[in-house]
């Protein structure tokens, strides 16, 4: 028997609600559901106006939400998106209301914990040109799928330091220590010139899209008109995605950012532009999507015949754990026989240029009009907003209610499915969406771009041609990606999957899978939640992601980028010229054979570049840099740092923090950075800088042989006498008796067992006599220096 509708906008006690009401949004299987209502008979404590609720469906309990810090009930907390639930615990609301008396700020409600606390606060009082928009502005927020961060709108400027831009920018705050991040900022730090609005996380929480009226944000970004762009959390990165065709900018204005595909492939926006996709000439706003994987984009609102839609094409989004997009079209042409003279809400799977309505033909038969529709995370219900009285016995009311409804009662295009038994299906060449459901299944997808799950059972999934996205489900699935750029999740089970031709991903869950891959057949990503080793599994992979608990990452004789997870990792890249990212945590990376790039990112790493001539980046954290065998790059980032150089002609900086630099062997290249540094070149003819700042630089000599006498000697820049040193204290100025004997500064007399300078032309040499001789063992040019004291030594 087929799931019946379910009415939502009701008491604890059964009574149906006497305002009408509108659904926010229902997280995770969609028990609990957030909306509100203007009714005044939901809860004992039911404010004044429009208040937003949540409904427990498997208990029928209704609680409030926009409860204050004090338990004071708001007034009135009507505002369009207004609320929205935490994914990882529904019972936690986030909203935006002004009925408190404290502004118009956005808050986060547990409501099994009865607390209530402030994100973020209206900034009507500040002087600023656009504050009457602080209500909107800080009504677009969003979560992270894992709960652990907010994305925002908000136009203060004392959110974060340095903010002096005057403009509404984006903020991500990571809830469990409160440290809030701005993101609407280029990839260098620079501020937008312009405001940024409709954050919206992708699913694996690593990026956040926005819109924006800033022109600075990306070099090709030259069009003065609003774009939209998705930045990387973990490498600072900003994307244009409203690019044009050849890579430039679009000539029209993108708005409006719908969302990410559950998969995090697509990202769904809305343009005015003619020169995103070729053969746009309707002079009206289209729904686009953008793939991830490939930077193309792909128009949606256009028929599989290549007729573009009439009218403008808006709201779109997807329904959640598919590539089903809906918007609304003010175009006649999409549908067949459309002549109601209105827009209509209409439903296409991504790439099939096919459209549909609602599909009330079936189980559900609304006898009166649907004025809205949210969506459970999981897709599997719609929260119909309606003043029909048919749906469910209890709704008797002539007032708006909200109805759950299964999706497959009212989506034709969700109701091609297989059986509970073995099941053999074959797809044509449009865009498919086939699901095997139990039993042993064969599933074919032909042409086109096709969505095929096995669900239980050990399936067999074969995407054929096109782009195909393939989900096995439990059980010892095999998939086959044929030709085109697949995504192949072998899902629960001991799996096997074969992308074949293209640029395919896929991801592992079980140490048991296997991915096959052979040479030619495209760049190919693995993103695998346990640890991995692509030289034992996948000779023929390139790259490689980590998620979740996922440690060890290795990789093979490709060049590989390796990725590693937010937690602490090892990533080892063997042969080929790699690329290893550490992120977060305490990583360790092992760049192997070949010129490698490692970047550790935040955490206190270990990296080291080992053969071949490597670049290191420490990022944040007290890092450890060795560049290893070859001419390498080192950059130390934030933290106080030890670089080290190993062989070869190495270029080490310091960065921020108080480091320690270390040529070793070759001609190196060494700067301090900020931070008081401690510089060591190592044998070889080196050139080391202190740093431009206030921080006392050392910079040690082990050995005479370190910069000895001669055109090979060490050169150092930026030595500020009275506040850097130079340290020879490891160097014996006695080589003729015992121990370790200390220099004696002769100042600019040449001296048995000491040191002296001489200046020319601006600079100042030092000298120094090892074996009594009074002839020079080692010298040092210290360039744009004309005084040396014995406070500049330690001897």
């Amino acid at each position: 028997m087929p799931a019946l509708p379910k009415l939502i906008s009701m008491s604890t006690s059964g009574v149906n609600a006497n305002g009408p009401a509108f659904a926010y949004s229902a997280a995770g299987n969609g028990r609990y559901v957030v909306f509100a209502s203007d009714s005044t008979n939901l809860t004992p404590q039911d404010g004044v106006g429009q208040n937003i609720f949540l409904r427990d469906t498997a208990t029928g309990r209704t609680f409030n939400v926009d409860v204050s810090s004090n338990g004071a009930i708001a007034d009135y907390s009507a505002w369009p998106g207004s609320a929205l639930q935490n994914p990882d615990n529904p019972t936690e609301v986030a909203f935006t209301t002004n009925g408190f008396g404290e502004g118009f700020n956005l808050y986060i409600r547990d409501v099994n914990l009865g607390t209530t606390r402030v994100i973020a606060k209206d900034i009507s009082t500040v002087d600023y040109p656009f504050s009457q928009d602080v209500k909107w502005h800080l009504s677009q927020f969003g979560y992270s799928n894992d709960g652990s961060h907010i994305a925002y709108a908000s136009a203060n400027s004392t959110t974060v330091a340095n903010d002096t831009n005057r403009v509404t920018d984006i903020f991500v705050e990571e809830l469990a220590t409160g440290d809030v991040e701005r993101i609407s900022v280029a990839a260098d730090g620079t501020e937008a010139n312009g405001s940024s609005y409709n954050p919206i996380f992708s699913p694996d929480g690593t990026k956040v899209a926005f819109w924006s009226n800033a022109n600075n944000l990306s070099p090709t970004d030259t069009n003065f008109s609003s774009d939209v762009y998705i930045k990387d959390l973990n490498t600072g990165d900003v994307t244009l995605v409203s690019k044009a065709l050849n890579g430039g900018a679009a000539n029209g204005a993108s708005v409006s950012v719908g969302g990410f595909s559950s998969d995090g492939r697509y990202l769904l926006f809305e343009s005015a532009a003619s020169n995103l996709v070729a053969n746009d000439r309707n002079n009206d706003i289209d729904v686009f999507a953008y793939d991830m994987l490939t930077g193309d984009t792909i128009r949606v609102s256009e028929r599989s015949d290549g007729v573009e839609s009439n009218g403008d094409d808006l709201f779109a989004r997807f329904i959640p754990g598919t590539h089903i997009v809906e918007f609304t079209t003010s175009s006649n042409n999409l549908l067949a026989d459309d002549v109601n003279m209105r827009p209509d809400v209409v439903y296409t799977r991504l790439g099939s240029g096919e459209f549909e309505t609602l599909d009330f033909t079936g189980p559900v038969h609304p006898n009166k009009g649907i004025t809205g529709i949210s969506y459970s995370a999981d897709g599997n219900y719609a929260y119909l907003v309606t003043n029909s009285a048919n749906l469910v016995p209890k709704d008797k009311d002539t007032v708006e209610s909200i109805v759950r409804v299964p999706m497959s009662q009212i989506l034709k295009t969700l109701q091609h499915e297989g059986t509970f038994r073995a099941d053999s299906l074959w797809g044509d060449d449009k865009s498919n969406y086939m699901i095997g459901k139990n039993g042993n299944d064969q599933i074919h997808g032909g042409a086109g771009d096709d969505y095929i799950q096995g669900d239980s059972g050990n399936d067999t999934l074969v995407g054929e041609r096109g782009a195909d996205y393939l989900l096995g489900g439990t059980g010892s699935d095999e998939l086959f990606g044929r030709q085109g750029n697949d995504y192949l999740d072998g899902g629960l089970g001991e799996d096997k999957m074969h992308g074949n031709l293209g640029n395919d991903t896929y991801v592992v869950n079980d140490t048991q899978d296997k991915v096959f891959e052979y040479v030619g057949q495209g760049t190919d990503l693995i993103i695998s939640s346990a640890s991995y080793i692509l030289r034992d599994n996948s000779q023929h992979v390139e790259n490689l992601t980590l998620t979740g608990l996922a440690f060890m990452g290795v990789g093979n004789m490709q060049n590989n980028v390796i990725k590693g997870t937010m937690a602490q990792n090892m990533l080892n890249g063997l042969y080929g010229h790699d690329t290893l990212l550490g992120f977060a945590g305490n990583d360790s990376l092992l760049g192997g054979y070949g010129n490698d790039r490692l970047y550790g990112h935040n955490g206190n790493d270990y990296l080291n570049g080992d053969v071949g001539w490597d670049k290191l980046f420490g990022g944040n954290g007290d890092d450890t840099l060795v560049g290893g065998n070859g001419n390498d790059f080192a950059r130390g980032g934030n933290g106080d740092d030890t670089l080290l150089g190993g062989d070869g002609d190495d270029i080490i900086h310091g960065d921020n923090g108080h480091d320690t630099l270390r040529g070793n062997f070759g001609d190196d290249k060494l700067y301090a950075g900020v931070g008081a540094d401690r510089i060591v070149g190592g044998l070889g003819s080196d050139v080391m800088f202190a740093g431009n700042d206030s921080g006392k630089d050392t910079f040690v000599f082990i050995t005479a042989e370190d910069s000895p006498s001669g055109p090979d000697h060490d050169v150092i820049f930026l030595f500020d006498s009275g506040e850097d040193v130079i340290d020879l204290a490891q160097i014996d100025a006695n080589e003729n008796l015992d121990g370790n004997r200390s220099f004696n500064f002769a100042g600019m007399q040449a001296e048995a067992n000491s040191i002296w300078y001489e200046t020319n032309n601006g600079d100042a040499t030092l000298y120094a006599d090892t074996d009594g001789d009074a002839v020079a063992d080692f010298e040092v040019e210290l360039r744009d220096v004309t005084h040396l004291s014995f406070g500049d030594f330690i001897l």
